[in-house]
């Protein structure tokens, strides 16, 4: 059957109806185009089947809407707003898990204070035990460092074991160094975790009170 345009009101329903009622017409499709022309057919067009329509049943009463294919635009934001919701839900989920340990080990604010303090003063005896090695060893350095120089400049040769302790130090002192720094950059990270975990303390206790 050839898509009609119902023009005519009731009357072309009604006859389209009838055609639907025949074994040859097995289904009635109804569309709008973009002139908001309304079309019935027991054959969806091509180029209607991916854009919004209806199906109707012997009575002429939707039995199924069919919305319109989605643009490959909108099909890429549904798929990333999917993973904004998916990481929302993980970070909610990880967040509730750290909370409860955080509550479970730590019964009250001073539990949490004390265990911050002994971590710190774990890590300040390992700087404090870094720094004099470091200083040490630029002492060592500054002599064996002179003595070259020294021997440098008198024109004189410099001993290869004179030469083996210079480098040997300086390797060393670029390895503590680093060290060092990473012992400080722990003492920063221990102070910037535990002020977040006793200000979400703070904060779970207050929701529980």
């Amino acid at each position: 059957m050839r898509p009609i345009r119902n023009r005519h009101g009731l009357a072309a329903l009604t006859l389209l109806l009838m055609m639907l009622t025949s074994p040859a017409v097995a289904k009635l499709y109804k569309w709008v185009d973009e002139n908001g022309n309304v079309f019935y057919s027991d054959k969806i067009p091509p180029e209607q089947s991916t854009k919004r329509h209806q199906l109707l049943d012997e009575r002429g009463i939707v039995r199924e809407n069919v919305r319109r294919a989605k643009t490959p635009e909108e099909i890429a934001e549904e798929r990333r707003q999917k993973q904004l919701q998916a990481e929302r839900e993980r970070t909610e989920r990880e967040q509730a898990v750290r909370d409860q340990i955080l509550l479970e080990t730590f019964p009250t604010e001073r539990d949490l204070i004390i265990a911050r303090d002994d971590r710190l003063a774990s890590v300040d005896s390992a700087i404090a035990l870094a720094s004099k090695t470091l200083n040490e060893l630029q002492s060592r350095y500054d002599q064996l460092d002179a003595k070259m120089k020294g021997l440098q400049a008198e024109r004189e040769p410099i001993p290869g074991n004179l030469a083996i302790d210079h480098r040997r130090v300086q390797g060393q002192l670029s390895a503590h160094g680093k060290a060092l720094q990473s012992r400080q950059e722990e003492r920063e990270n221990i102070v910037a975790q535990f002020e977040a975990d006793l200000t979400r303390y703070r904060e779970l206790r207050a929701l529980r009170q």
